[in-house]
């Protein structure tokens, strides 16, 4: 069988505990604190702190990938302009304008 607590009963500014008769302590050993807080762990010596592994995982480690030297000097590259794009012809490679190449090769003879 079970030992379950009761609650305990407040009467008159008395708090009172429900003590069945079963009970295998006298009431002078519930009223009494507990002193004693059972089985003790001992202090353990101070320990070293535990080594740390590298990590394997390539997402956390430094990346070691050339970084590229830093240009100084003139840009030379050629600067795109979406203004007047530059199309070459499929034979000559000449540039040719844009609005000049629509519809060339309609026949409107008919």
């Amino acid at each position: 069988m079970m030992n379950r607590r009761r609650p305990a009963i407040i009467r008159e500014g008395f708090i009172t505990m429900d003590i069945p008769r079963s009970s295998p302590y006298s009431l002078s050993t519930l009223d009494q604190k507990k002193t004693s807080g059972g089985p003790r762990i001992p202090v353990a010596p101070e320990a070293p702190p535990v080594p740390r592994r590298q990590s394997s995982d390539r997402r956390l480690r430094p990346d070691r990938r050339k970084r590229q030297a830093e240009f100084k000097g003139e840009d030379r590259r050629k600067r795109s302009s979406r203004r007047s794009p530059s199309l070459l012809h499929h034979r000559s490679a000449a540039p040719v304008a844009a609005e000049d190449r629509r519809g060339k090769l309609l026949d409107t003879s008919a």
